[in-house]
């Protein structure tokens, strides 16, 4: 509509099309932005790579006066952390994309390795507890419309013998403490969008290990400004992050 009435159309490219889909519903959406767009933002080169058009790639935008360094243990009490533990943390909704499930198998990998750790999940779902006890919520999961990640996430942190090392933490716009808190980042990702967690935690001078892109995309410098693994697989993945906390000095170089 805004097309038809002479507007123009800013199309923000934030997610990437799947490695190397060149079906239909891919042709279908390259062709509809290169009609319709008047210009195209993505945030990473490799966002942009994936819909073969020429985009401005605008990162995603850090504030650096609420995102900074901090004193760790001081940030550590004020979240209620354990003050003399290591604390890794993921930030982000509950969301399959994101990594949570990965997240939380190599939480649990990491305890088997005998990382004496606490884990922290920041974001919440989308859709919450509260929200599949309504009429709506329930008929979308009778019909499998929706699926209740909350309920998911908290099942396999259980399932895994994670009780009293592993704290959800709802939504909430206040996330800097809990970055200043934590020791390690990991900040996953399913396809190569390096998302605002990997920058938000650099911001804290917090190290990173994150997934999705062996180049960065044009934001992290692998092995410099983070740690990044090929894909989710769970044992490099927990290999990173057991050789980062047993390394002070690398870790303190990255962050």
């Amino acid at each position: 509509l805004a097309h038809r009435r002479g507007i123009l159309v800013v199309w923000h490219l934030r997610s990437a099309l799947p490695d190397g889909d060149d079906g239909l519903r891919a042709r279908l959406v390259r062709s509809t932005i290169r009609r319709l767009a008047s210009a195209t933002i993505a945030i990473n080169e490799d966002v942009a790579a994936s819909f073969q058009m020429s985009c401005e790639i605008v990162p995603n935008p850090v504030d650096l006066e609420r995102f900074c360094p901090g004193d760790r243990e001081d940030a550590k009490r004020a979240v209620g952390a354990h003050p003399e533990r290591a604390l890794i943390s993921y930030f982000g909704f509950l969301y399959p994309s994101k990594g949570f499930r990965e997240f939380i198998q190599a939480a649990a990998a990491l305890r088997a390795r005998g990382v004496d750790a606490d884990f922290l999940m920041v974001g919440g779902a989308v859709r919450g507890e509260s929200y599949f006890r309504t009429l709506v919520g329930r008929l979308l999961l009778a019909f499998h419309l929706a699926r209740n990640y909350e309920r998911e996430a908290r099942h396999l942190a259980a399932s895994l013998g994670l009780e009293g090392r592993l704290r959800f933490v709802p939504f909430t716009l206040d996330t800097p403490p809990y970055y200043r808190a934590s020791d390690l980042v990991i900040a996953q990702s399913r396809g190569p969008e390096i998302g605002r967690p990997v920058l938000e935690a650099a911001a804290c001078g917090v190290p990173v290990v994150t997934s999705g892109s062996l180049t960065g995309g044009g934001i992290v410098v692998a092995e410099k400004t983070a740690v990044v693994v090929a894909n989710n697989a769970l044992e490099p993945l927990t290999a990173a992050v057991s050789h980062l906390l047993a390394d002070p000095g690398r870790a303190a170089e990255l962050g």
